[in-house]
This record gives C-alpha cells, sequence and structure tokens, in this order.
C-alpha cells in the first residue's frame, strides 16, 4: 500500500477558528499557500475587518488593493498578500514601472508575485499570446476527447487567475499538486469549492457570503464539449 504524506501545517489553528470561515474558500485555498509557504503571494478579497487580523495572525502582510472610498470595499476589497519582504519588493516593483510599460512585462511581475512557474509566466508574458485563447485550453480539449472527459486531478486547484503553459507541462503539474495536497490538508471546504469551481458553474448561495465568482471556469467549458460529443457516439 503507497504511503501518504502527511501535511504538517503551520497555522491549523488559525484555519479551524471562526474568524477563517469569513474568507471566501476559493480565497481560503490560495492565502494558505502563502501561510504555509508553498506560494509567494496571492491576491485575493476580504472585509476590512476581520481579514486584517487574520492576516497578522498567519504572519503575512497585506496591501488593500481597493478604492476605500468605494462602499463596497466594506466586503469586496481587494488585498495584495504575502511575506512582508516579498510583497515589499513587489509594490516597490510596481511603482517603479515607467507609464509605458507593456502589459508583457506586467503580466510577467504579477505571475513571479503569484508564484507561478516560469515557463507559464513566460508562454503568457508574450506580446503575441497575450488575448488568445491560451495553449492550455486547446491542449486539455484534445485530451479529455482522448480520455472519455478525464484529465489530471492537479487542475481542479488551478486558482483562477493561474492557466499554465501548457496541458502538459510539468512544472505547472508539479506546482499543483503541492497546492493541491495543502490545500486538501488544511481547509476540505476550500478544497471541494475550488474544484467545483473549475468543474461547473460556482453558485453562492449563502447570504452572508458576498462575493461573486471572478471568472468563468474553465474546464466546464471544455467538458461541456467533450461530453456533447462523447453523446453522440
Amino acid at each position: 500500500m503507497e504511503n501518504l504524506k502527511v501535511e504538517t501545517l503551520k497555522y491549523q489553528s488559525v484555519y479551524e477558528s471562526p474568524e477563517w470561515q469569513t474568507i471566501h474558500p476559493i480565497d481560503r485555498a490560495q492565502l494558505l499557500l502563502v501561510a504555509e509557504g508553498v506560494k509567494r503571494g496571492t491576491i485575493i478579497g476580504g472585509d476590512r475587518y476581520i481579514f486584517p487580523h487574520i492576516i497578522a495572525n498567519l504572519g503575512l502582510n497585506a496591501k488593500l488593493n481597493t478604492d476605500i472610498n468605494n462602499p463596497k470595499a466594506v466586503y469586496k476589497a481587494v488585498y495584495v498578500v504575502a511575506r512582508p519582504d516579498i510583497l515589499r519588493a513587489y509594490l516597490t516593483a510596481g511603482n517603479d514601472l515607467p507609464e509605458n510599460t507593456s502589459m508583457a512585462v506586467k503580466h510577467s511581475i504579477i505571475g513571479q508575485f503569484l508564484g507561478y512557474p516560469d515557463c507559464c509566466i513566460q508562454e503568457y508574458s508574450h506580446p503575441t499570446v497575450i488575448g488568445r485563447e491560451p495553449r492550455f485550453i486547446q491542449e486539455l480539449e484534445v485530451h479529455m476527447a482522448q480520455n472519455n472527459g478525464k484529465y489530471p486531478a492537479e487542475f481542479d486547484f488551478l486558482p483562477p487567475s493561474f492557466t499554465p503553459c501548457s496541458a502538459t507541462c510539468c512544472n505547472a503539474l508539479a506546482t499543483l499538486n503541492i497546492w493541491m495536497r495543502k490545500i486538501q490538508a488544511a481547509d476540505p471546504e476550500a478544497a471541494q469549492q475550488l474544484a467545483q469551481f473549475n468543474k461547473v458553474d460556482f453558485q453562492i448561495n449563502d447570504p452572508n457570503i458576498r462575493f461573486e465568482p471572478l471568472v468563468q471556469p474553465r474546464i466546464l467549458k471544455i467538458a461541456r464539449k467533450i461530453w456533447r460529443t462523447l453523446s453522440l457516439k
């Protein structure tokens, strides 16, 4: 029988606290990866009251990235979160950019901050790629068509802003495997919600959660096409 590695968690008491539940599950999934030291930084939503206390308890720093004069920011504030040294370097890099900086350069800086593999950052930082349908989507569609709609489980744990450079990218799969195991161990609900987000339309029925989904689930788009094809066979 295969021996499964038991994940060691630095902040399990925080993940089990009532305050932790005030953060959207998909945002929790990304935040805990930064807290556990397996992801450099993240850009997520949080309220302006409880969220800063949670960040402090995790030994992280956060920069509010939302207009504080916007009344919706109370519930929908966006924070840039990382360890103090990483956050400081990221903000300095952004502030030092000239006004005519290309979108490709900005994508590269953000991708590095978010801890994505270099090959994936380079793929989507190239000026000729920006705005096109990702190669990942095309390749994953082919893979699912050839495997009865199945795909690597790691892709269920793609953060909303991460698109691998390829459906066979070993760096992306290795990174996602680490993230997958850590999220599953630390916050099973967040793991389930993130997987659901990548598979189907994410519907929020809890009136206490004041967030909307950030992007249309990617795997669902592919799966719908594959399932229609398979149903005709």
